[in-house]
């Protein structure tokens, strides 16, 4: 998280003629508690990114660096307005610039070397793009985006996912001291009868005539701080109701925006504003709010979950408890009797701790991620502890090469001597504001250009082959997938030829050709023959596995989560005799590349309405975790709704749905719900089909089979587990009540034993965990027209 530095500013003097309380400006000073609250949040974020299972609550460890930074930024911009009658933006940013900005880039620039070295070809891609939406401080609204994809679900947490805090932080930084310049300086200078303007100049010369007596404030502190208390009430009370509203309806998002965070930074501008305008509170009660601000703080890192909807209401707890803590240690030092929780928090291995955050923030997470990638079940308990104590020492280099020098290396002509004139003063003071925005700015090109480098290079790498016209049917025989149209042949022994980027059938001639039987040949197991395929030989490559969705998914023709829109996608011709519809979740999509081809060359029209993680029901479900949830999925019983009216209105000949497991909004069973939807179909079509779910994995295949690529049977899954986390079960059952569906159940043909192979033939099966390739998909359309054929000839 951003550090901002505690140390002392000058406080200007006062009035002679303005009473002000003992805390005024003076409450802001160095604070050696507040570097003891900063230990206390980056150990609960490091220790609970380590894997330790009581502290399930240390995200909100960044709840407590909020506040933190809310109260120290505004109590320095407090202190500037009163002295000088308004904001120095450049100055704010420049400081800024030098204090968040040199540690950040190095530590991005690090990661991307580390996980272009370390981390598999699949993991390149994303890791670029969150790299440069990092080193531009966005990081935040695309991990917002990307927690809403319905087919990034299974992906895992970037190296860099942590910058979403220093996104939030510094988009607080360049709007919070504009709002303070326009509601707080300007009208308080304005009232006052004295120049308005934000230049620094103009400015400094109307606090010099504002201020005749020496080291006398430009402005009543008091005053200052009454309107940044109201600005940062309306800032906090906005947010602090968005986010109620916002994060059940979608938590994923809710977690990463500025929106529903602001107003955690705000409590902390209040507090800022609260402590000059409040007198010196009593001992004993500093001591009480400090230990309950403590125990609150406590109680939301063991209590808290991932489960747990967050921030929304329940953010108070941490946000209040560190607002206590800040205010328990407001001119505490003359307390003498050290019962307060500042004695504890003032401590030196605290501060050291303290003064180590934001480094330590910066470089743990890096470390755990990029070690946890070979562990499929998480990362060991063990390990991650080891990750990171090994953190602090990095994190102190850190500090010690890069944080601290330039946080020192403020230039003289920031601060012009008596004996320079002052022309020469206000040329080296433009110079020291220059240089480093300048530095800056091209620090963070360089980094954005390596960012887009690795992505690039990722893209270009895992660009998927035409693989149009060339599947031989893996799924029936165990047959292999060629990825021309005419490939040449490789060795004898079925590997791939050397500096070929395709892989060779497995299967003879005769089984490629010969008609597909009715049901897989006895015996037949994909398990018996992973042993004899590489790597290089699987189609996709598991590298570019995660690309290869139903081109329908690339069309954007399925609806997303917040949108209940009927979106209309239509192939072949509209005037064509034979209509079939594909409805219901993205499980309908991946079977497209087996029905699609087929149904065109035959001259047939093809219309597919399609939600992702949302079937055909009459019930309202929930909507996982894993897809923005968990929550009511309104949208989606809107969006069936509207579905049922288009399919009325479509009179197709054959309608085809499927579907992935859910529950009801209820937690109940959805086949009831399944069913009653299933009905509303079966009387506007002819025949009504539905695929029964494959049997998902347990982990996403295409980066499980990179990890063990000497051993990808490594990757394989239990068949009833399987099944049991499909919507096969679900399928079965509201098959049951409606009779008039035909349910296709090609489960043999992906896994016909009682362990499922994450490559069959040499196709890759899923593109994650339980979406098929569209190269497998393709591989099985014999099987399921054969199927389909029946179906209608009945």
């Amino acid at each position: 998280m951003p550090h901002i530095s505690s140390a002392p500013v000058d406080a200007p003097g006062r009035r002679a003629k303005t009473a002000v309380p003992p805390t005024g400006l003076a409450a802001h000073r160095f604070r050696a508690d507040i570097q003891g609250i900063r230990a206390l949040a980056v150990l609960s974020v490091l220790l609970f990114h380590a894997g330790l299972p009581w502290l399930s609550g240390g995200y909100v460890g960044v709840d407590v660096f909020f506040v933190i930074s809310g109260f120290l930024i505004t109590g320095l911009l407090i202190k500037e307005i009163s002295r000088t009658g308004g904001v120095s933006l450049t100055d704010f940013y420049v400081r800024r610039v030098r204090r968040i900005l040199p540690a950040a880039l190095v530590v991005i620039a690090l990661t991307l070397a580390a996980g272009w070295a370390l981390l598999p070809l699949s993991r390149w891609e994303s890791l670029g793009w969150t790299g440069l939406w990092a080193a531009l401080s966005v990081a935040n609204w695309s991990l917002a985006a990307d927690s809403t994809d319905y087919f990034n679900a299974d992906a895992a947490p970037s190296p860099l996912q942590h910058y979403w805090s220093l996104g939030v932080e510094e988009q607080y930084y360049l709007v919070w001291p504009l709002l303070l310049v326009v509601f707080v300086a300007f009208a308080l200078r304005r009232r006052a009868g004295a120049p308005t303007g934000t230049d620094v100049r103009p400015r400094r010369r109307a606090a010099r005539q504002a201020a005749p007596a020496a080291g006398e404030p430009a402005l009543d502190p008091r005053a200052v701080a009454i309107r940044v208390l109201l600005v940062a009430a309306v800032v906090s009370v906005v947010s602090f109701v968005h986010s109620v509203l916002y994060t059940p309806q979608n938590p994923g998002a809710a977690y990463f925006i500025t929106t529903t965070r602001a107003w955690e930074l705000g409590v902390g501008a209040a507090l800022a504003a609260l402590v000059v305008l409040l007198p010196a509170l009593p001992a004993r009660l500093r001591v009480v709010l400090g230990w309950t601000g403590l125990a609150m703080v406590l109680a939301a890192v063991v209590v808290f979950t991932e489960e747990t909807v967050f921030p929304g209401y329940k953010a108070a707890v941490p946000v209040v408890g560190s607002a206590l803590m800040i205010l328990a240690g407001t001119h505490a030092e003359g307390d003498r009797h050290g019962a307060g929780v500042g004695t504890l928090l003032s401590l030196r291995p605290a501060r050291w701790v303290g003064d180590l955050s934001y480094s330590l923030y910066l470089v743990h997470w890096p470390v755990i991620a990029i070690a946890s990638w070979r562990f499929a079940e998480g990362l060991p308990l063990w390990l991650g502890l080891v990750l990171a104590a090994a953190s602090v020492p990095m994190a102190w280099l850190l500090r010690i090469a890069v944080e601290k020098p330039f946080m020192g290396s403020h230039s003289a002509a920031a601060s012009p001597t008596a004996a320079q004139t002052r022309a020469e003063a206000r040329r080296r003071r433009r110079r020291g504001t220059l240089r480093p925005l300048l530095a800056g700015g091209l620090a963070t090109a360089g980094v954005c250009a390596l960012a887009l480098a690795l992505a690039f290079t990722a893209s270009q790498r895992t660009a998927l082959p035409d693989t149009e016209g060339a599947v031989a049917g893996a799924g029936a025989a165990g047959a292999g997938i060629a990825t021309d149209e005419d490939p040449e042949p490789g060795p004898a022994d079925g590997t791939t030829a050397a500096g070929s980027n395709r892989a060779e059938p497995l299967a003879s001639a005769e089984d490629t050709e010969a008609e597909e039987p009715a049901s897989p040949p006895e015996g037949w197991d994909p398990m018996d023959e992973l042993a004899g395929i590489s790597v290089d030989q699987i189609v996709p490559a598991p590298s570019s596995g995660s690309r290869d969705g139903s081109p329908l998914l690339y069309r954007d023709c399925q609806v997303e989560a917040a949108d209940d829109t009927a979106k209309r996608c239509e192939d072949g011709d509209p005037d064509a005799d034979t209509t079939v519809l594909l409805v219901g979740d993205s499980h309908v999509h991946h079977w497209s590349e087996a029905i699609v081809d087929e149904a065109l060359e035959r001259g047939w029209n093809v219309v597919s309405y399609v939600k992702g993680a949302c079937p055909i029901t009459t019930h309202t479900v929930e909507l996982s975790e894993e897809n923005g949830g968990p929550r009511p999925f309104t949208e989606c019983t809107s969006w069936n709704e509207k579905v049922i009216k288009e399919v009325e209105a479509e009179q197709a000949d054959v309608i085809i749905t499927s579907a992935s497991f859910y529950r009801d909004a209820d937690g109940s069973s959805a086949a009831d719900g399944m069913a009653e939807g299933w009905k509303k179909l079966v009387a506007h079509a002819d025949h009504t089909v539905v695929l029964a779910d494959p049997p998902h994995a347990s982990r996403p295949v295409p980066e499980c089979v990179e990890r063990h690529s000497d051993d990808i049977a490594a990757c394989s899954w239990d068949r009833e587990e399987g099944l049991a986390d499909s919507g096969t079960p679900d399928i079965l059952a509201a098959a049951e009540q409606v009779p008039e569906v035909e349910v296709i159940d090609l489960n043999d043909f992906i896994c016909p034993g009682p362990v499922c192979a994450p490559v069959v033939g040499n196709a890759l099966v899923y593109m994650d965990s339980h979406h098929m390739t569209a190269t497998f998909s393709h591989s099985l359309d014999d099987a399921l027209w054969e199927r389909l054929d029946r179906v209608i000839a009945d």
